[in-house]
């Protein structure tokens, strides 16, 4: 018996004893054991060369237990079996397996009928690929993630890319400048293959990774980071010092972990701090922080409020802290470029819009002494740190108050797209109409639907109470925000307004950062970081008009008392859909309320689809975009 089959049992026993520790079958798994593939539509594929890594399992029970479940042969030495697969091995080693073994394909996995010891013995060797004869059985269950993996199979026809994500298909053909409905060149295709098959002979070695990250995922964030082409011509050692600088972004993506801090003083640092000692910024060493804007304080009532905020912070804390401000970088080479300059000047970034987070992550990557921020809620990042308010909360309040004031039962709520957050809004809005007016019904419209005027929507439906956009776009002749009443005589007159203080929130970050607080709170946590403050913070408010009945006032000034103290919370207690009953009892997680894709009972209307978005509202989407939505775009 050769040295090497004794060698290959050894490795097999390891594994047997491993998988039993971790109380799993140590055996090949089945795939006649795992669907009736009889009963299945089979498509036959023909001959490919498939991942010898993605053969897991066998066809039929027969040769289960001859391996181990990373196929390394059990048998006894000295068996029949034994011989034969010395056999194949000397083959191999002398001539080269050329024979194709027959496999079937479940969910993107392999399955051997024939051919097993040759698969066995090419695994004992590393070998990349093995030729196949390959019949796919389809799933006869909805599964949304393997039908991703067939549409980019269809043009792209590589089983070495799989993603966790069913999103990311769309992202890498994007990335490559293809799509999911053409056929890709064969020229891209084999570009493809090359670059994954580069970035993964590094990767693999890196033992933090292993059983942690999905290698695919780390290809696209990597990608995502440096572009294709840093992959495709970069040597291994190149790739390795940036794998190694995005690694904690990497490990990010794969946990999905974020950590939400609903208060400023949530985490407090319990150590001796030094700065508070020994000040880091003076007048002579000023903390420099940059502002990157979408567009321009003067053509964007949005950026002009996170501008009010910059110039707030020069009042504020006098020279200790000088600020500058990026205009008109939204994307692309525009943004790329002002974050380059703004790094290489500053040691804050704050960039204001979800759109620009990418770039953001990209920069801080290049980066990594500049602290970057990004106005966002529920972005996977270790080097950016995102912000945002509870907007829900002061919805909420507005709801309370047009349920009140609503006479004929149906009011208006306007949402701009179904990203993180704006379901909740809208909920918390309608929840709280149905608090003071159980027999209103909430009408929801969309400014983000492709040529859709939500104010003319209302007119039919003879809606007078209405919520609209927070903000003015100072392009639109119908300046109309926040809770409005429309009167008797046609006129539309304000009832309330939400108040965001980006003042108070800029001057809250920036004083944490000086004082050192604000990279020690976290400091060696592999989690994202999202800051999501509200009105307990003092971040966020609503303005009442004086025209209200003062009892209303006080009604809402009462509420709001509460929601800052944490006695009175929107999505606490039963809550129901229009599908029936979300929540008994208990309060929502903040994941739920982020992520929320259901509408409350008393509201009327649906959620868009993504097709149905404008361009603007799509962007924001397909980065911020409620999984329902981000999945199709």
């Amino acid at each position: 018996m050769s040295e090497e089959y004794i060698k290959a049992r050894k490795a097999a026993e390891k594994t047997v004893h491993r998988l039993e520790t971790d109380h799993k079958s140590p055996y090949l798994p089945v795939l006649d054991d795992m669907v009736n593939s009889d009963q299945l539509v089979k498509v036959h594929l023909g001959f490919l060369d498939i991942p010898l890594d993605l053969v897991t399992g066998t066809k039929t029970a027969g040769r289960q237990q001859a391996f181990a479940g990373d196929f390394m042969p059990l048998m006894e030495t000295g068996t029949e079996f034994a011989v034969k697969w010395d056999s194949v091995y000397a083959y191999q080693v002398k001539e080269g397996i050329s024979d194709p073994v027959t496999v079937y394909e479940y969910k993107r996995h392999f399955y051997v009928l024939e051919g097993n010891k040759r698969v066995s013995v090419l695994k004992y060797l590393d070998a990349p690929a093995v030729r196949a004869d390959v019949t796919r059985v389809m799933p006869q269950e909805e599964d949304e993630l393997y039908n991703a993996f067939l549409r980019f199979y269809n043009v792209c026809p590589l089983y070495e890319i799989g993603f966790s994500d069913p999103v990311s298909y769309r992202k890498l053909a994007e990335m490559m400048n293809e799509d999911l409905e053409h056929p890709w060149a064969e020229e891209s295709v084999s570009k493809l293959k090359g670059a994954y098959v580069r970035f993964l002979s590094v990767f693999e070695k890196d033992d933090k990774y292993h059983g942690k990250v999905n290698p695919c995922d780390a290809f696209l964030t990597y990608m995502t980071i440096y572009g294709f082409d840093e992959v495709r011509y970069a040597g291994v050692e190149e790739i390795r010092k940036k794998l190694l600088a995005a690694g904690k972004e990497i490990l990010i993506q794969a946990s999905g972990q974020i950590k939400v801090r609903e208060n400023p003083d949530q985490v407090r640092n319990k150590v001796l701090n030094i700065r508070k000692i020994i000040p880091a910024y003076t007048e002579n060493k000023p903390l420099r922080i940059a502002f990157v804007y979408d567009q321009s304080p003067e053509t964007s009532m949005y950026d002009q409020e996170h501008e009010v905020g910059r110039r707030f912070l020069g009042k504020r804390f006098g020279k200790i802290v000088q600020t500058c401000c990026y205009t008109n970088a939204a994307e692309g080479t525009a943004l790329r470029d002002c974050l380059d300059k703004a790094a290489a000047k500053n040691d804050v970034v704050f960039t204001v819009t979800p759109q620009q987070m990418q770039e953001t992550l990209n920069a801080a990557v290049r980066h990594p002494a500049v602290q970057f921020m990004n106005c966002s809620i529920h972005q996977f990042s270790n080097a950016v740190r995102t912000y945002e308010v509870r907007s829900y909360e002061v919805k909420f309040l507005m709801g309370l108050l047009a349920g009140i004031l609503c006479e004929n039962h149906r009011i208006a709520y306007i949402a701009d797209a179904p990203v993180y957050g704006s379901i909740a809004s809208a909920n918390a809005f309608a929840i709280g109409v149905s608090m003071t007016d159980p027999k209103a019904e909430v009408y929801l419209a969309w400014s983000g639907v492709d040529d859709e005027d939500w104010f003319e929507l209302l007119k039919p439906m003879g809606v007078n109470v209405f919520c609209g956009p927070d903000l003015a776009d100072p392009q639109d002749d119908n300046i109309v925000t926040g809770l409005c009443m429309i009167n008797e005589e046609g006129k539309t007159c304000s009832l309330a307004q939400p108040v965001i203080n980006r003042a108070k929130y800029y001057e809250m970050i920036v004083q944490r950062i000086i004082s050192g607080d604000w990279r020690i709170n976290y400091a060696g946590d592999l989690a994202a970081v999202n800051e999501w403050w509200g009105i307990s913070a003092g971040v966020l408010d609503i303005n009442i008009s004086s025209s209200v009945p003062d009892s209303c006032r006080k009604l809402i000034r009462r509420l709001k008392k509460d929601i800052a103290k944490d006695r009175f919370h929107p999505f606490a207690g039963k809550l129901c859909s229009r599908d029936g009953v979300v929540q008994k009892k208990g309060r929502l997680t903040v994941e739920e309320i982020i992520h929320m894709d259901w509408l409350n009972e008393n509201v009327m209307g649906i959620i868009p689809a993504y097709e149905e978005l404008n361009e603007d509202a799509r962007k924001l989407a397909e980065v911020s975009g409620i999984a329902s939505i981000r999945e199709h775009s």
